[in-house]
């Protein structure tokens, strides 16, 4: 396994949370950086240890020839019962861990919230999410689950049980709306788009495109909120996809699967 050295606590802190904690530049960072590792494989070198200091402090050239940390590393990177020391993330109190923190809104509510939903939440990563979905299922049909790669039909699955999930918590009213045809003014606002309830329980999009030759998921995305934290992980993961494309690209290549209301304003929060 590769081991990764800062020597500086307030990133490893960072590393050690959630990317949604904090704001965009520093949360797009650290979740790149959840994408290539595992937090875990990352450790604090002091940084008279840290060879990258040759260059930042300066180092004359005469002394470049011998100096053993610039060409060797620290010492103890050659001792072969070397134990990479493990980082306590309440152990590092520097305020300037939190100056990247978003601020907290608190809010109250009676009611408890889905569990699964909660902790892919957590996720920093959509495919991760995806494959914690399919595990969960997989236990849930046959009370055990396969390590083996997600397959794709299964990748599909997976996204239409989390997509359930977005819907029942954000739209908890939306289908008894559409079967009173938007009597009420609460979902008015999504009667253009002529929703209905597929045969697996989605909420999707009507309207003229079903006469069409599109894919069905095309002709009838699926309605979520751009503003959910997963789907801002969708989108995130989309804009890494598309070789980091601007905010028109990203919605134009969701819409052939989902339809989040406001999306451009979303997408843009979340890629600037």
């Amino acid at each position: 396994m590769l081991h990764y050295y800062t020597d500086s606590q307030i990133v490893l802190h960072w590393i050690y949370s959630s990317p949604h904690k904090w704001k965009i530049f520093v949360g797009n960072r650290i979740n790149q950086i959840h994408e290539t590792s595992e937090k875990t494989q990352w450790a604090h070198v002091i940084g008279e240890e840290n060879p990258s200091d040759c260059c930042s402090r300066g180092l004359d050239p005469s002394e470049l020839k011998n100096f053993k940390l610039w060409w060797s590393g620290p010492e103890w990177l050659k001792d072969p019962n070397y134990k990479k020391p493990i980082f306590n993330p309440t152990s590092c109190t520097n305020e300037n861990v939190e100056k990247e923190a978003k601020p907290v809104v608190a809010t109250v509510t009676q009611k408890e919230g889905n569990h699964v939903l909660q902790r892919l939440t957590d996720i920093s990563s959509w495919p991760k999410a995806l494959r914690v979905m399919d595990v969960l299922m997989q236990v849930a049909r046959n009370k055990r689950f396969k390590t083996h790669p997600i397959l794709p039909s299964r990748i599909a699955e997976a996204e239409n049980q989390i997509a359930k999930l977005i819907q029942q918590e954000a739209y908890p009213g939306l289908e008894k709306a559409i079967q009173n045809q938007f009597v009420t003014k609460e979902y008015k606002h999504f009667r253009s788009l002529n929703p209905f309830k597929d045969s697996c329980g989605l909420i999707r999009v009507g309207g003229r495109l079903r006469r069409s030759t599109f894919p069905y998921e095309k002709k009838h995305p699926i309605i979520v909120p751009a503003n959910h934290q997963i789907m801002k992980t969708l989108i995130l993961y989309t804009h890494y996809k598309l070789g980091h494309a601007g905010k028109q690209v990203i919605n134009a290549h969701l819409r052939n699967k989902w339809w989040m209301p406001n999306a451009n304003k979303t997408i843009k929060v979340v890629i600037d």
